[in-house]
């Protein structure tokens, strides 16, 4: 019952943007310093409306990925923003793949162990600003709105 009540107060967005976000996967989390890349980018400078060294790590989430907004952030975001970037409390971006950039360049990962599924998971919350995006791959174009 509890579940459902939750599922119910979950929002499902492409790109989510908080202070405080959980993330997990059923893949390894492999944390990069994060200088820019041509190809990602245009999600950063074009959806966040950031600049490109705003974020300071960045990791490419796979396998059964979850990112949920634990804290929303604390600056004003531009309304064309928040039209496209989901930033309440309980905000979530589920996908097989999703990229993620964090000013958190402290981030821990832990192991969350479904018990006798075989099936473990890593996770950790990135603890300041953070951008989650679905990950559409080379062929990602702007969407018109």
């Amino acid at each position: 019952m509890m579940r459902d009540i939750l599922t119910g107060l979950i929002r499902t967005s492409d790109n989510i943007y908080g202070k405080q976000v959980l993330a997990q996967c059923q893949a390894q989390i492999n944390i990069k310093p994060w200088k820019g890349n041509t190809l990602y980018d245009p999600y950063v400078r074009d959806i966040l409306k950031k600049s490109v060294d705003y974020f300071l790590i960045w990791t490419n989430l796979k396998s059964d990925v979850t990112c949920v907004v634990e804290k929303p952030p604390e600056e004003q975001l531009d309304p064309d923003v928040l039209k496209r970037v989901c930033t309440d409390k309980w905000c979530r971006v589920k996908g097989k793949r999703v990229i993620v950039w964090s000013r958190d360049d402290k981030f821990k990962r832990s192991f969350i162990s479904k018990a006798g599924t075989g099936h473990d998971k890593q996770g950790g919350v990135f603890k300041d600003h953070t951008f989650c995006v679905k990950d559409f791959g080379i062929v990602w174009k702007q969407k018109k709105t």
